[in-house]
């Protein structure tokens, strides 16, 4: 089981958050450190949308204030959640682009990304410095309608398995391979694809789907799982909608 959920900024990347009474002290103390709006935006979403999700996914958590679930970066950046001082059982991911949060939680543990990217035209230098060679020969056959949705895909299942890894693009993104079946339609139904490391011989079960202007994806070590959406939210500025 995975359960995931999206949140959304009603004034896309503009604005500041205007609440913080669900951070932990060291939460605030990290978000006071981040010196540029977009950047606070994006974490301060991030941030919510996974208590919100970890409220709603783990029943011991539902009667508990925001603020008693931290949530911390390990040592490479990977965001783990703690409650009264101890890890939570469970591998969590967070994603965030142009006011939306996409996040993600794999109670089972072990290896879990995800990711959320607007598809939007990118030059062949970004396809020649970020995609394999075989991801660019798959390119050659793709219709020209859908490529702009291929080449968002095939970097956004290599962001999310980079994440999986707990490496994020510190590793090259070359590193990771990505194999997809025919695109079809791009709708909202989750469409499965599987996703390789072969220097380090992992094997990863992909998945993604369209949502408006983006595409949200998850890679995942476990085997055909639910996937779960528990919510979607939007947050404006005197609240949820």
């Amino acid at each position: 089981m995975i359960s995931w959920l999206l949140l959304e900024s009603a004034a896309g990347e503009r604005g500041l958050p205007w609440r913080d009474d669900f951070l932990s002290p060291r939460e605030r103390q990290h978000l006071e450190r981040l010196r540029f709006p977009r950047r606070r935006q994006e974490w301060w979403l991030g941030r919510y949308a996974a208590k919100v999700l970890l409220s709603r996914a783990e029943p011991t958590l539902a009667a508990r204030p925001f603020s008693a679930v931290e949530i911390l970066p390990e040592g490479g950046g990977a965001p783990v959640a703690f409650v009264d001082d101890e890890p939570l059982p469970g591998v969590l991911s967070i994603s965030h682009r142009a006011g939306l949060a996409f996040v993600a939680w794999q109670p089972a543990g072990g290896e879990l990304g995800v990711d959320v990217e607007l598809v939007e035209p990118r030059p062949s230098s970004f396809e020649t410095d970020y995609l394999t060679a075989q991801e660019q020969e798959a390119l050659t056959r793709v219709p020209d309608s859908q490529r702009a949705l291929a080449v968002t895909l095939f970097w956004s299942l290599k962001e999310a398995a980079l994440k999986a890894l707990r490496q994020g693009l510190r590793l090259d993104t070359r590193q990771v391979e990505v194999n997809l079946p025919e695109l079809g339609t791009g709708g909202q139904a989750w469409q499965s694809c599987v996703v390789i490391n072969p220097a380090l011989s992992r094997r990863w079960q992909g998945y993604w789907r369209g949502w408006g202007k983006a595409v949200l994806t998850v890679v995942t070590d476990l085997k055909e799982p639910q996937l779960e959406q528990v919510g979607y939210l939007v947050a404006t500025e005197s609240g949820w909608q």
